[in-house]
């Protein structure tokens, strides 16, 4: 698409993926669960970080993988982290506001991904919400095994859309990654909601972001 000509100095908007566009039930690695399961608390979340962040760098390309190469220490079988996995996967959804939010930049600006995501962030975006059309550029960390808040990871979005650091917005509900892309030269906003995302927007672009 031919974008318009921006009332500002900002050609492209970059958004993190999860917490920001997709959610999960997050009761799935809740102590809660764990107990349920006659897991110690926390069990099932920490053994989810641990595999999203050497999973996030291509080092692994499920949590099979991971348990059958990486070895790791946990209280939780193979099996049943195999099946909550699983079912935490099926529950992603997508907020449609802020596909609509997207949709609307899109006739202005340029738009990027940036997550850190294990194998799988593609088919999240082409075959099941099929949302893949709204970016200009998709940037997992498992592609380029490279996480967030590395400064490499936000350097490497803004030369994939072709334009500088300093022409860009990044969003992300977590505050160190939006520090470290200011380190670059992008203008970072914490996002903590999608209404306060859109006054924040408004303000820095200088036009009114509905």
């Amino acid at each position: 698409m031919n974008h318009k000509e921006s009332s500002s100095k900002f050609k492209a908007i970059i958004f993190d993926f999860g917490d920001v566009i997709c959610f999960w039930d997050q009761t799935i690695v809740s102590d809660q669960r764990a107990e349920s399961l006659g897991l110690p608390k926390e069990s099932i979340r920490d053994l989810f970080i641990s595999y999203y962040q050497q999973g996030g760098i291509g080092k692994y390309h499920s949590i099979v993988d991971f348990y059958d190469r990486g070895l790791p220490t946990t209280a939780v079988p193979r099996d049943m982290a195999n099946k909550l996995f699983a079912e935490m996967e099926q529950s992603a959804r997508i907020d449609p506001q802020m596909i609509t939010l997207i949709s609307s930049l899109k006739h202005w600006y340029k738009i990027g991904l940036l997550s850190n995501f294990p194998k799988g962030l593609e088919e999240y975006l082409i075959d099941r919400f099929h949302i893949h059309h709204l970016f200009d550029s998709v940037v997992s960390s498992y592609n380029i095994q490279i996480r967030k808040p590395s400064l490499d990871a936000f350097h490497y979005s803004a030369k994939d859309l072709g334009v500088a650091t300093q022409q860009c917005v990044f969003i992300d509900d977590v505050e160190k990654n939006v520090l470290a892309a200011q380190e670059t030269g992008m203008k970072g906003l914490v996002f903590s909601g999608r209404e306060e995302l859109q006054k924040q927007l408004s303000v820095v672009l200088g036009r009114h972001i509905e």
